[in-house]
């Protein structure tokens, strides 16, 4: 991967950039849509609400009591800026797994340790934020399994690729070491997949960390907030002050 430019933001680079770029072009003219029906809605509710008014600041207060768990809360603040962090500083170098220099390629594996090690923290505190329902509960450990998963895939690309730069560094020709085969299913006329390039690995980690913070602020940003009460005597979470 080449070097990024000074005054290029090292978000706008990379495998994650490519593939939000190529999502956005598939969905602009669905964006479009959705607007003009948003926009027909609203003028449909400015001219035919008769409903009784909704004190929209009480509501808010409302919503906040009834999910100010500091443990959750805090919990969602660490994995957003955590998922900040990955874009912007984390994504583009993971792409450095297969880089031809040894010594970048190891100070990757150090970053993915780093990184494991920090989800893990996160994940042992997930355990005492109180959710509101069993399914959010449940869906914590996935969540951190998934990224962990990802993480320890990064770091077997990383692997792999020292030993690929060893073996050829000596003359010798490198062998990739072969997937398990994957049980095929019962469906009739089932095509088996195409082993994949280290490239195409590679990226689909990348690609899969980047869409588990998309799918956790999807989990905290629901009609209805994941987030239960703080216990009594507890101190609550508050919003900060803007």
């Amino acid at each position: 991967m080449s070097e990024p430019e000074k005054n290029e933001p090292i978000s706008e680079i990379g495998v994650i950039a490519r593939a939000e770029s190529a999502r956005r072009k598939n969905i602009a003219i669905g964006v479009v849509l959705v607007a003009l029906l948003a926009a027909g809605l609203i003028a449909l509710i400015a001219t035919g609400d008769t409903g009784p008014k909704v004190d929209r600041v009480q509501l808010a207060e409302d919503v906040v009591m009834e999910s100010n768990d500091p443990q959750c809360r805090a919990l969602i603040e660490d994995v957003t800026a955590l998922g900040e962090r990955y874009k912007s500083e984390h994504a583009a170098t993971l792409e450095d797994v297969l880089h031809a220099d040894p010594d970048r390629v190891k100070l990757v594996r150090q970053r993915i340790s780093a990184l494991r090690k920090e989800a893990d923290t996160l994940r042992i505190a997930s355990i005492a934020a109180n959710v509101t329902t069993q399914e959010s509960r449940e869906a914590l450990p996935s969540w951190f399994k998934l990224v962990d998963t990802e993480l320890r895939l990064l770091d077997l690309r990383a692997e792999r690729h020292l030993e690929r730069l060893d073996v050829e560094s000596r003359g010798e020709t490198y062998v990739e070491p072969k997937s398990a085969p994957k049980q095929k299913g019962k469906i009739i006329g089932q095509v088996e997949q195409p082993e994949r390039s280290p490239q195409e690995k590679r990226d689909a980690a990348i690609l899969s960390l980047h869409d588990a913070f998309a799918n956790f602020r999807i989990w905290h940003s629901g009609t209805t907030h994941p987030c239960g009460p703080a216990d009594p005597g507890e101190s609550p979470w508050e919003p900060k002050k803007s």
